[in-house]
């Protein structure tokens, strides 16, 4: 009787199980995403393969990147050469979105490879892999030499079509239900506009034949009716292809047509992809005024913008991280209301183009209340506080310079694109000295050049640094005013002549509190590891803190938490493609950025010294979303220092001990970290020692003002103490004797 019903109940189970997986299927087929992810508490417990497929699936089609990759980290776990490849196909798709077209490129390639050696028999599994493959070899050239046989780029574009297009046909042959041929055909559509968008640059008429084939595919997609998701994305492309061939009018009605689609009954239900179309219908509009001069199209864009910010503050924006696409509405809103001040000279713009340049980072620290004057009434007058907005296509920096008296704004050109790896680590790699020079004096010219001469004119040699959303973790002592330098000693930088510090945004920077006048106890904490760092200077530096100021090592959680004043000395793992910087504080026990957001704190400084403490991923409208400088001020400290890079522990240990002693003598923190720095300058032997590598990684974050920080003076008086009060007994001990 027992067995009967375990039998019984396993086959009820299995019955349920597969009709789950089967009705999963369906409301993915139907482009039913969201029904998906209303289950992904029970996918995620019953940890089958397929629903945890069509669950990443599902959070990457909606643009939720950190819930989609820690799904494809679960499918990595199944070990089945079908799910081999679903696992490599997922994170080739995932990497497309994010924008790291190697990694696309390499996961794809890994993906077919492990199909062609698999007994894979699974359609659909099929099918999305020679449809990701196509996709992602759109940037292929390292892996087939026919993507790249050419110098002439037409005919390169071709080749590169036709190869393409057979695995796009395997792929329609092998899809088991129209959502997956609607993706075939949106893919077809989509690699054919990667050579109509020559034709808006070059002009070039052969890239035009291209549209019709490209749109016709896209009609299909449109035709099948799956689902509204992917009927937008059609639309969208369609009208993309459209402004590439200058039929703005056309492009119009498609993009119009298209965020109808991520809508139902009247309220967006897909907002990343509303967001997208929302930027495309924007650029459309700017194109036509840029043509006519009619300054009813800024208007129109501007409309579009706010909504799409609309969209964003209810939806995408609980989470604080924009994702993907990088869609800079509020980016295009600081510059559209600037260029209608210039031709209407009416100040509102002006004013509203500083808010939105304040909307466009760190969302948390965002005040409405926040205006120009009053962040001059917070300046000396050696005081500037420079505030960047950046917008793409085309790609410009705005800078607002506010000074005691007045304020400035000036935009530059020129592309720069921080946010591949590749990008921060050549500025910040110091093994190549001339290539470092080059790419030092090329961030400068777009971003700093105009700052520096209107500072230059003005006497300012203290700056409080707001960089844009997308430059947020620049740090700007390492950039060089011009490459006549032969020798790190001889290179121009632009630490020589300020002073800087920065602030997470306007708002950050006014509800900074103000340093006390009480003295401020200081704490130490020292990492101990056995091999993966050996810290020996900052243990001496450790011994002769306890000795001048009291500074005792302590857990760093009582550090920071009781002491005004907390020195963190670790080995830090922080990394540019890292969502939250971690620091190791033994072989075991590490901190990481968002342990240290959630805590409350009410220090007057941190001085967070380990490897890349300001390392992190960033994005559009967020900034560094895991950097320990934005945790800590998150928190509620006062101010903190960070790292850049990895450091040399010699070098830092010398810098450090400097910087408290200037503390202690008065010196505002700005200054003082100047002068420390400055002191390890004049000291160096060898041009190495010039290397920014050891002297420049440090960037102060928050309240720059001086705080009061006392010597230990009670061991000294102490000693005196009992010298006066024992030496009188050995006196008269050997006066004794002598008389006697």
């Amino acid at each position: 009787m027992k067995l009967s019903r375990y039998i019984a109940i396993f086959f009820i189970f299995l019955f349920w199980n597969n009709s789950y997986s089967q009705s999963m299927e369906k409301e993915f087929a139907s482009g039913d995403y969201l029904s998906i992810i209303d289950h992904a508490a029970e996918i995620e417990a019953e940890n089958s393969f397929m629903d945890l497929f069509y669950l990443a699936r599902s959070y990457t089609k909606l643009n939720l990147q950190r819930k989609s990759i820690k799904t494809i980290n679960r499918i990595k776990k199944f070990n089945e050469p079908c799910e081999k490849v679903a696992y490599h196909s997922l994170l080739s798709y995932y990497y497309q979105i994010m924008l790291y077209k190697d990694s696309c490129a390499y996961h794809a390639d890994i993906a077919m490879k492990t199909l062609y050696n698999s007994q894979c028999q699974d359609s659909l599994l099929i099918s999305e892999t020679y449809r990701q493959y196509a996709n992602a070899m759109r940037n292929g050239e390292g892996y087939h030499s026919v993507l790249d046989r050419s110098p002439n780029l037409r005919t390169r574009f071709k080749y590169r079509n036709r190869f393409l297009k057979k695995y796009l046909d395997t792929a329609m042959f092998y899809a088991p239900y129209a959502e997956q041929k609607g993706n075939v055909y949106h893919t077809m559509g989509t690699m054919l506009s990667d050579a109509i968008y020559q034709y808006s640059i070059t002009g070039d008429p052969q890239y035009k034949q291209y549209s019709k084939e490209a749109i016709d595919y896209l009609n299909q997609c449109i035709a099948l009716e799956t689902s509204t998701f992917l009927n937008a994305n059609a639309y969208a492309i369609i009208g993309l292809i459209q402004y590439y061939i200058e039929e703005y009018e056309d492009a119009e009605q498609s993009f119009l047509q298209g965020i109808e689609y991520t809508k139902v009954d009247g309220k967006v239900k897909f907002a990343h992809r509303f967001i997208v179309i929302s930027d495309w219908l924007g650029m459309t509009y700017e194109t036509v005024y840029r043509h006519t001069q009619n300054k009813e199209y800024l208007h129109k864009a501007n409309e579009i913008y706010k909504a799409s910010v609309k969209t964003w503050d209810l939806n995408i924006g609980k989470t604080l991280y924009n994702d993907a696409y990088h869609n800079s509405a509020k980016g295009k809103l600081i510059k559209n209301n600037l260029d209608l001040f210039e031709v209407s000279h009416d100040s509102t713009y002006l004013f509203e183009a500083f808010d939105y340049l304040e909307r466009s980072k760190y969302p948390e620290f965002y005040n409405e209340q926040v205006s120009i004057n009053e962040i001059q009434n917070r300046l000396s007058n050696h005081q500037a506080f420079v505030s960047y907005g950046s917008v793409n296509r085309p790609w410009r920096n705005i800078a607002f310079i506010i000074t005691q008296n007045d304020f400035e704004v000036v935009v530059s050109k020129g592309e720069l694109m921080m946010n591949s790896i590749a990008e921060f680590h050549t500025l910040y790699r110091f093994n190549d000295f001339q290539d470092f020079k080059k790419r030092s004096n090329e961030y400068y010219k777009v971003y700093f050049e105009m700052v520096d001469t209107l500072l230059t004119q003005k006497g300012i040699d203290k700056v409080i640094v707001s960089n844009s959303d997308n430059m947020s973790l620049l740090n700007l002592d390492v950039l060089v005013a011009d490459t006549l330098g032969e020798k790190w000693k001889d290179l121009n930088y632009v630490f020589h002549r300020f002073k800087f510090s920065y602030a997470l945004s306007a708002g950050a920077f006014l509800n900074q509190k103000k340093t006390g006048n009480a003295p401020n106890s200081f704490g130490i904490s020292l990492g101990n590891y056995k091999e993966e760092a050996n810290l020996r200077f900052s243990k001496r530096l450790t011994q002769n803190f306890n000795e001048l100021y009291g500074a005792t090592n302590i857990p760093i959680d009582e550090n920071i938490l009781k002491k005004d004043i907390s020195l963190l000395l670790s080995h830090g793992e922080g990394g540019y493609n890292q969502s939250s910087a971690v620091v190791k504080l033994n072989g075991v026990k590490s901190v990481s950025s968002k342990d240290v957001e959630e805590m409350k704190l009410d220090n007057e400084l941190v001085v967070f010294s380990a490897c890349n403490t300001n390392a992190s991923q960033r994005y559009f409208s967020s900034g560094a979303i895991g950097s320990f400088a934005k945790a800590f001020r998150k928190a509620g400290s006062k101010a903190v220092i960070t790292t850049s890079w990895a450091i040399d522990d010699q070098s830092n240990a010398f810098i450090l001990e400097r910087f408290i002693d200037h503390l202690a003598k008065g010196i505002s923190k700005d200054e003082a970290l100047w002068q420390a720095q400055k002191e390890y300058w004049n000291q160096c032997s060898s041009d190495e020692e010039y290397n920014p590598l050891y002297w420049a990684p440090y960037v102060l974050t928050g309240n720059s003002e001086g705080l009061v920080l006392e010597k230990e003076t009670h061991k000294f008086y102490f000693s005196v103490y009992w010298y006066l009060l024992l030496f009188p007994i050995p006196l008269f001990i050997l006066l004794k004797r002598r008389f006697s």
